[in-house]
């Protein structure tokens, strides 16, 4: 299996699953203080003869009691946040994937997928996870007979996590949408599938590709799977 790439003009999008692509797709607190108060109540009087006059009685109320507060237990430093940097594992416990990730280049107008079907490859002129600028590519093979780091991808639903892990590092994406793209498709909007002119502050979506529609000789379709960035952080 071998995707297609030239130069991206848009970013696509596909509005349902299992659809063919059939243009371009365009993703783009009250506190209150208590104060005591002392409260001086005064009887007195003229008493009558031989009764001696009630005494004058103070009473004083008692401030409340202030709580005994725990004293504030500081944060420990976080430290600074993890910089962008290749990814190593992909891990998507939805459907039960843990696969090791290598880094993989195009010839210039294609791109393979590692020739071992228990690893993926990260596509080397894509984003780095966490990146702002781009997108990340991800590709890996299914095998029909059972087997391979991609075959339960098209299990994957709308929510599932998807977990991109570096050297001290992990970027944590949500699968916002899983589509099924013919061969011809691919070819067709390749540069707007795979273009990285995406910009996105809350860091570079991720694409995970691989094939799909196995004819008895041949597959026939590509799925592709999009996940938004919830955040990188810290291994």
């Amino acid at each position: 299996m071998s995707h297609h790439l030239s130069t991206p003009p848009r970013d696509p999008v596909a509005r349902r699953r299992r659809a063919a692509l059939a243009g371009v797709l365009v993703f783009v607190l009250v506190v209150t203080s208590v104060v005591g108060t002392a409260l001086v109540l005064g009887v007195g009087g003229t008493g009558s003869p031989g009764v001696a006059a009630p005494a004058t009685v103070t009473v004083t109320a008692t401030p409340d009691a202030e709580p005994t507060r725990e004293p504030r237990k500081e944060r420990p430093d976080p430290g600074p946040a993890p910089e962008p940097s290749s990814p190593d594992r992909l891990v998507i416990p939805a459907v039960g994937i843990d696969a090791p990730v290598v880094p993989i280049q195009n010839d210039g107008t294609e791109l393979a997928p590692p020739a071992d079907p228990d690893v993926v490859g990260w596509w080397t002129g894509s984003a780095l996870p966490g990146a702002v600028f781009g997108q990340t590519v991800v590709t890996g093979h299914t095998v029909h007979t059972g087997g391979g780091a991609m075959s339960a991808i098209e299990a994957l639903s709308e929510g599932d996590r998807v977990v991109l892990r570096a050297e001290g590092s992990r970027m944590v994406y949500r699968v916002t949408l899983v589509i099924d793209i013919s061969k011809e498709g691919v070819a067709e909007y390749a540069s707007g599938l795979f273009g990285q002119q995406r910009v996105d502050p809350e860091g570079a979506r991720l694409m995970l590709v691989t094939c799909t529609d196995w004819d008895g000789s041949e597959w026939q379709s590509n799925i592709v799977t999009f996940a938004e960035p919830v955040g990188l952080k810290a291994a």
